[in-house]
């Protein structure tokens, strides 16, 4: 391949990752943008009014299987290199040894865990409490938020702040969780009919 044809695949490249970024971005200011709507509107929603029902959200199970992939990936490429290269890499000046398949195998472990934590994350509302679940388990009773609102990280990631008034520390819910719109619209309802209860 030429030095030229080299230069359009990588301006093609970097052309789709920042089209990509931008997508991401406009669409996440869109949802922050919808989700405070529902929060103000909460209190004239009809949406939280079944009662005894629960409702579990989860996360995609597709960027999990794409980080199973890259674990994957990434273990092949170790194991292979071990076990085939080991001479053309020292021959290259660049030594494969077990340490450097030990060190990529541990690295291959961080997808793995990111992509079980997203196949395992839950959260469930139901009338009297909510529950965050992963590797662990939070539960925090509707009567103890205080209140439910909107944040961002400084790359314009959004999340569902949920303030608790026991003294412990803020919950955070991100905007990646399948139906987060349905999420944030029930669980304000269900936050503002439980202090109408109390």
């Amino acid at each position: 391949m030429s030095n030229a044809a080299r230069l359009i695949v990588f301006a093609c490249i970097m052309v789709a990752i920042i089209g990509s970024m931008m997508y991401l971005a406009q669409r996440d200011r869109r949802v922050r943008r919808d989700a405070e709507k529902l929060i103000a509107d909460a209190g004239h929603s009809a949406f939280g009014s079944s009662r005894g029902e629960d409702v579990v959200f989860r996360k995609s199970r597709l960027f999990g299987f794409l980080l199973f992939l890259l674990f994957l990936l990434i273990l092949s490429a170790a194991l292979y290199g071990l076990r085939f290269e080991l001479g053309s890499l020292n021959k290259a000046g660049r030594p494969f040894t077990g340490f450097s398949a030990g060190i990529e195998i541990l690295i291959s472990l961080v997808p793995l865990a990111l992509a079980v934590w997203q196949w395992r994350y839950a959260v469930r509302v139901s009338d009297k409490e909510l529950v965050i679940s992963s590797f662990t388990t939070r539960t925090v009773r509707l009567q103890d938020i205080s209140e439910v609102t909107m944040g961002a990280y400084k790359s314009s990631s959004s999340f569902c702040v949920i303030r608790l008034n026991t003294g412990q520390g803020d919950l955070t819910v991100g905007s990646e969780l399948k139906g987060f719109l349905d999420f944030v619209k029930l669980l304000s309802a269900k936050v503002g009919k439980s202090k109408d209860r109390s």
